[in-house]
């Protein structure tokens, strides 16, 4: 019936599904009969499925689903059972016939014994004679020897059970003990002196009526090695005690008989095994610089920000923290491990093998003294104690008292079982060199999958903690891994810093190929940099409050994004200028977050031979970042390249960067040697110089262009002698004034620094220049076109500043002198100097008129020139000026002259119809 019981609740419950729906299977018809519900009902309380509670959980349709599954499942229990009846049919009358077989054979047994009880005399019927003193003395004798016999028989059978047990649980010299022990017993049952075997005077020849006994101690023969092989591999586990370890050495020493010399030597040995093992580990990092890593994936080709695009930008960013955790944990637990091994070599050897200060001896020794000692402690194992252990020791008390009080032969007084200091010193200083030897090559091999200085720092922070906190080494021992964890660190910082300005640069030239291209394609962005106050007054997108309740995580982020984009305009930075200065900026904080982690309140030689490393570095990083802006710039205009507005927009787009980086706070962030930003700013700053120069060339060719037509005019004669002499610059002149005055906006540059590098006035200058140089030199007709010109000329000679240092009538100016020379000649008597002080009284009118739009090109001083001047010519005449009209107010009685010549309105102007406000 248990049986029974047992295997029906070990039948299957009936599983039901929490969602019927899964189920793909659709309940099919079964021909056969249905089952009564009462039965079904009655089934599934047996099972553990309520209805009721089927009916509370479940709905109609799903309790139907659950109604058909269990039918075809009835049914197909139904037919299985029908399967196994008629499979086992003749299984059943095959047993039923053995039962009855057996049936017979028990009804025979019974009657053989009752009447082997009518055979047998009862006992109280039968006499017992009466022995002798002699007789019961011979049957003592004989059972003590037979129960020593058994005794040692028992023991050596309880053995090899036994000794797996204590090998089991490590317990090596237990082990060898009671090898030893058996090895006794053994010598004793073979042995044929009647004086040792007490069996041998009861006749009785173990050798001969025992074989059991050989072939027992052949099996017990072959622990011997096996406990020295585990005993030895033992010595491999760092985690062991100096008693552990202690005890493991005396194993060897009493099975093997080994001097204690060679036991240090293959704790030594073993230890440099384990040492050996852990240093071969290759630990695999997963480096993010490969370039099917998700990583660089969604770093090069940035999406919309999107919600699913911000959800799987932020799991990406989840696995690479991860990564890196990882990766550090490795490190430093593989560092750990190998320092736990050579520390804990160091002092466990030391533990037992170096002599006590108060006693004099070892613990090794120690041990051996009290194996030896006739009281021993609770702590000592004795051939007793191990007898204990085994199973029906009281069975065993009955061994002779020889094999009772057994104790391993041990000399105290031979070399074997002592360790010379000195040796000891030299054997651990051998050990120790070649720990560290192959630390050494591995430190360098492990920090590599560190991937940046903060992880690397805090790395050796851990280390030394541990380090100084450990009593296995020495001073001097300690010393010497710190220097060896020191030389590996900085080995690894070095290399950290170097990459990372590699990166910097590498960056840096992409991008600057990047927006180069950019430029020359035209892109939308690229016309903010060829023009920046274009970008400067464009107005941001404002946010809105679907972006801030899409950034549920943090709100406040399309705020400070237009905050950014406002601050963005302020600065001037223009979005291609930007990406060059966020990358540089970004790096450039990386390194000195990095860097700032070495800061601390101690000295340390490490961090300062590590600057000494990094100052190198960045002193060659800084000339090849001018390298490779001065390549860039240089690759712009091969030979045979004309300078079109592209390349010089991409020239000045170029100084532009040079001269942002000159002042920039990246140098201040890299931490640059005073030395080194001075020479990199001369540098970028030369950069700069180069492209105004390119662009000024550039600028001041195409506004000549414009006056060409003045000077070809020159040639054609006059065609009246009488004219009204000019009172404002030519047409032309001011088509190439505005067009520099465009171009100075496309510098990106404010009119204080145009003004302090002299860009305006050298651009005037070269201007000046370059049109006195296309002044003829030959006489000339006076006309209107010749006394326009000088207008034009003395204008732009009013306009430089006298800081230039140059005049119309010197250096590059001797064909503006030859042709006012020419022109006086030709001009009528006296009309001349009238003329020039017509012009110069005009053009301070126009000063006056177009300082606005003029200002730009219009040096301070000359303003203050002119205000001096003009306070010359009583409190009337002085002109009061503004810090918007530095040239002062104009006079309200003056008439009305446009600053530039315009076209004359058509008659059909006045026709037009224009709105009053009333229909507004």
């Amino acid at each position: 019936m248990a049986t029974g019981e047992k295997r029906k609740s070990s039948l299957p419950t009936i599983p039901i599904s929490p969602n019927p729906f899964n189920d793909h299977a659709s309940p099919q018809p079964h021909p056969q009969k249905l089952v009564p519900k009462s039965t079904v009902r009655k089934s599934l309380v047996e099972e553990g499925v309520y209805p009721d509670d089927l009916f509370v959980k479940y709905t109609i349709a799903e309790i139907k689903g659950i109604q058909a599954r269990l039918r075809v499942d009835a049914d197909a229990k139904q037919e299985e059972l029908r399967l196994m009846v008629g499979e086992r049919y003749r299984d059943l009358l095959q047993a039923s016939t053995s039962i009855i077989s057996i049936a017979g054979s028990s009804r025979r047994v019974v009657d053989a014994l009752a009447q082997m009880r009518e055979a047998v005399v009862p006992s109280h019927q039968t006499q017992r004679k009466p022995r002798s003193s002699t007789a019961r003395g011979k049957d003592d004798a004989h059972l003590k020897a037979l129960q020593s016999l058994s005794a040692h028989i028992k023991l050596l059978l309880d053995a090899p059970e036994h000794m797996w047990r204590l090998l089991e649980k490590k317990h090596f010299l237990q082990a060898a003990w009671l090898f030893l022990l058996t090895r006794v017993v053994h010598r004793a049952l073979v042995a044929e002196d009647p004086e040792e075997a007490v069996w041998l005077r009861e006749g009785i020849n173990v050798q001969t009526q025992f074989p059991l006994v050989q072939r027992q101690w052949d099996t017990v023969s072959q622990f011997r090695p096996q406990i020295a092989h585990r005993a030895t591999q033992y010595l491999r586990e760092s985690s062991t005690t100096a008693e552990t370890a202690c005890s493991t050495i005396l194993t060897l020493h009493l099975l093997d008989s080994l001097p204690l010399v060679e036991t240090l030597s293959t704790l030594l040995s073993q230890r440099l095994r384990t040492l050996n093992a852990l240093l071969a580990r290759n630990l695999e990092f997963r480096s993010p610089s490969r370039p099917g890593s998700p990583i660089l994936r969604s770093q090069a080709k940035p999406q919309m920000s999107t919600p699913d695009a911000l959800a799987a930008s932020k799991t990406v960013s989840v696995m690479e923290t991860r990564r890196r955790k990882n990766a550090v944990r490795d490190v430093r637990e593989a560092l750990l491990e190998v320092l736990h091994v050579i520390c804990g070599t160091m002092r466990i050897t030391r533990d037992i093998f170096h002599p006590d200060k108060n006693q004099g001896l070892s613990l090794v020794e120690q041990s051996l003294q009290q194996m030896q000692c006739s009281t021993p402690t609770e702590t000592t194992i004795t051939t007793s104690s191990l007898l204990s252990t085994l199973p029906s020791s009281t069975h065993l008390l009955t061994l002779p008292p020889s094999i009772l009080s057994y104790k391993p032969y041990i000399d105290l007084t031979s070399p074997s079982t002592h360790v010379d200091p000195s040796v000891l010193d030299t054997k651990l200083s051998s050990w120790f060199d070649k720990a560290t030897r192959g630390l050494k090559g591995r430190v360098q091999a492990w920090l590599a999958g560190l991937e940046n200085i903060r992880e690397v720092w805090n790395l050796r922070r851990k280390l030394l903690e541990k380090l100084q906190t450990n009593e296995g080494l020495d001073d001097p021992e300690k010393t010497q891994i710190e220097s060896l964890i020191d030389t590996g660190v900085q080995v690894r910082i070095v290399e950290l810093t170097n990459t990372a300005l590699e990166k910097l640069e590498s960056c840096l030239d992409e991008t600057l190929r990047a927006t180069v291209q950019d430029i020359k394609k035209g892109t939308a962005g690229s016309r903010f940099d060829t023009m920046p106050p274009s970008f400067m007054f464009s107005a941001p997108p404002l946010p809105s409050l679907s972006q801030a309740s899409d950034s549920l995580e943090n709100p406040v982020s399309p705020f400070k994004q237009f905050k950014g984009a406002l601050r963005q305009r302020v600065d001037g930075r223009s979005p291609l200028l930007d990406r060059v200065l966020t990358i540089i900026e970004g790096k450039a904080s990386e390194i000195e977050d990095d860097l700032n982690v070495m800061n601390d309140d101690q000295p340390c030689a490490l961090r300062d031979k590590i600057m000494t490393s990094y100052y190198a570095a960045i002193e060659s990083s800084s000339s090849r970042i001018s390298e490779i802006l001065q390549i860039i710039m240089t690759e712009q205009f091969t030979d045979g390249d004309v300078e079109t507005d592209t390349v010089v927009n991409i020239t000045v787009f170029l100084g532009r960067v040079c001269y942002v980086l000159s002042d920039s706070p990246h140098a201040k962030r890299l931490r640059y040697p005073q030395t080194n930003v001075e020479a990199l700013r001369q540098a970028l700053l030369g950069l700069h110089k180069q492209s105004m120069d390119r662009w000024r060339s550039h600028v001041i060719s195409k506004a000549t262009d414009f006056y060409d037509p003045i000077i070809s005019s020159l040639s054609q004669p006059s065609t009246t002698m009488d004219f009204i002499w000019p009172s404002l610059p030519s047409s032309e002149l001011m088509s190439s004034l505005l067009f520099i005055i465009s171009s100075l906006d496309s510098l990106g540059l404010s009119r204080t620094e145009l003004i302090n590098q002299g860009t305006v006035q050298t651009t005037m200058h070269d201007l000046c220049s370059s049109l006195a140089m296309g002044v003829p030199t030959e006489k000339v007709a006076w006309g209107r076109e010749p006394a326009h010109l000088l207008w034009d000329l003395i204008f732009l000679q009013k306009c430089l500043s006298p800081s230039v240092g140059k005049s119309p009538t010197t250096d590059n100016f001797e064909n503006m002198a030859t042709f006012c020379s020419n022109l006086q000649s030709v001009a009528p008597e006296g009309v001349f100097p009238a003329l020039l002080d017509h012009i110069d009284h005009t053009i301070k009118q126009f000063l006056l008129r177009s300082q606005t739009l003029l200002a730009p090109l219009v040096a301070e001083d000359l303003s203050q020139q002119n205000g001096h001047e003009n306070g010359h010519a009583g409190a009337a005449a002085k002109i009061k000026s503004t810090p918007l009209l530095p040239f002062g107010v104009p006079s309200a009685d003056q008439d009305y002259r446009a600053a530039v010549e315009t076209v004359k309105p058509s008659a059909r102007f006045g026709l037009l119809l224009v709105g009053s406000t009333a229909v507004r």
